[in-house]
């Protein structure tokens, strides 16, 4: 039995604790999409997120014995933590009603993955090439051994540049890559390559990339502590020129876009919606899921993303198994709108 002392603290502690878990909660959803235009928040976005479940750990024996009601706010913090605040997605409205629609619209399998400059298990690749049949593969961090795997299969078209790889099954009618020496010059990645595609006729635009890490900005802040503050801040500044500069240069495609590549951001980041929210996320459209791409020792993010522009209807979407990277794959189906 529980003394009265007890029962006193646990019921005027109890209720503070429970509704006090939901209002944090609140306010951490809301400080994450501060991510990228403050450095604290910016360390939340790219951390781990898991641990807001403690609390309820702590709270659920003491509320179960004491004050079942309270499990309302512990519910309901639950649920925004699971969901929104760890990236959980589900298929939006739209894309479940127009499931289905335009059987005769031309289709394209496409697949983005940074391949973090480690070898690629070369049958595993291609076992992968052969079982999800994708049209056209993006690379990101692809050096001479990738090219020397890829570039051999049959049936694709093979275009490289400065660590972008593209194997594409229709026609390459141009490449334009970005020019990246003053990003290198202040230590960016400028990582862009813009591709016109012959698509069963039509010319189809796609922008392999990949961004700016905040790696350097973060390990500034574990290192240095405060001191570490202006690099981060500055990275921050550097990353949205950069995703600036991309996004000027995909203003050049001569034909429906798709975007594809390592943004090195998810989608909750202050400079992807800046930048990024005007084109269509296929994984935030269609996807279920987390659909970590990204995996770190104690948690995962979504930071690989394919984006569609106008006349572009996702359809489908997963992330597939890694073939020797520490970055997944992500697979999606699109159809072109009349």
């Amino acid at each position: 039995m529980r003394k009265r002392g007890q029962t006193k603290f646990l019921d005027r502690f109890l209720p503070w604790a429970a509704w006090g878990y939901l209002l944090v909660i609140c306010m951490g959803w809301v400080v994450l999409y501060e991510g990228d235009d403050w450095w604290l928040a910016t360390v939340f976005l790219f951390g781990p997120r898991w641990p807001v479940f403690v609390p309820i750990v702590l709270l659920a024996i003491p509320v179960s014995l004491c004050s079942r009601p309270l499990f309302f706010p512990l519910a309901v913090g639950a649920l925004i933590a699971l969901g929104p605040l760890m990236g959980f997605s589900i298929p939006s409205v739209s894309s479940v009603v127009r499931a289905g629609h335009d059987p005769s619209s031309l289709r394209i399998r496409v697949l983005t993955q940074n391949h973090e400059a480690a070898p690629i298990d070369a049958p595993r690749f291609r076992e992968m090439i052969e079982m999800l049949k994708p049209d056209i593969v993006a690379m990101q961090e692809c050096g001479t051994p990738h090219e020397q795997t890829v570039s051999p299969i049959p049936n694709f078209y093979f275009h490289v540049h400065y660590g972008l790889c593209l194997l594409s099954r229709f026609p390459i009618r141009k490449a334009d890559p970005f020019d990246r020496s003053d990003v290198w010059k202040i230590g960016g990645s400028g990582a862009i390559v813009l591709y016109d595609l012959d698509f069963h006729g039509i010319t189809i635009s796609l922008l392999n990339l990949q961004l700016e890490t905040p790696r350097e900005g973060l390990d500034a802040l574990q290192h240095s502590r405060w001191k570490g503050i202006p690099e981060m801040e500055a990275n921050i500044r550097l990353r949205q020129w950069e995703s600036k500069l991309a996004q000027q240069w995909s203003l050049r495609a001569r034909g429906p876009i798709l975007i594809m590549g390592d943004f090195n951001m998810p989608v909750e980041s202050d400079i992807y919606r800046t930048f990024w929210s005007s084109f269509t996320n296929v994984y935030s459209d269609v996807g279920f899921g987390y659909g970590f791409t990204k995996q770190l020792k104690y948690w995962g993010t979504r930071i690989d993303h394919i984006l569609a522009g106008p006349g572009w209807v996702p359809e489908s979407v997963r992330v597939i198994p890694d073939v020797g990277s520490d970055h997944l794959g992500v697979v999606a189906e699109l159809r072109l709108a009349p």
